[in-house]
């Protein structure tokens, strides 16, 4: 995960990640659920720190 979010604005991802927190809760136990419910919320908080969906659903799956 740190290599992903190493170039990235710090505020900007601690947004992002404590955006995350309903998903995790709401899908624990179902990864595939989680990267669901995450990339569009990564996606809207950090959207330009992020160079595409994959990268968030990549950044989603290291967070789950």
């Amino acid at each position: 995960m740190e290599a992903i979010l190493a170039n990235k604005p710090k505020p900007v991802v601690q947004r992002a990640l404590r955006a995350l927190l309903a998903p995790v809760q709401a899908h624990f136990g179902d990864p595939q659920a989680f990267r669901t419910a995450a990339v569009p919320i990564l996606m809207r908080e950090a959207g330009a720190a992020l160079a595409d969906a994959k990268e968030a659903e990549g950044l989603a799956e290291q967070a789950y």
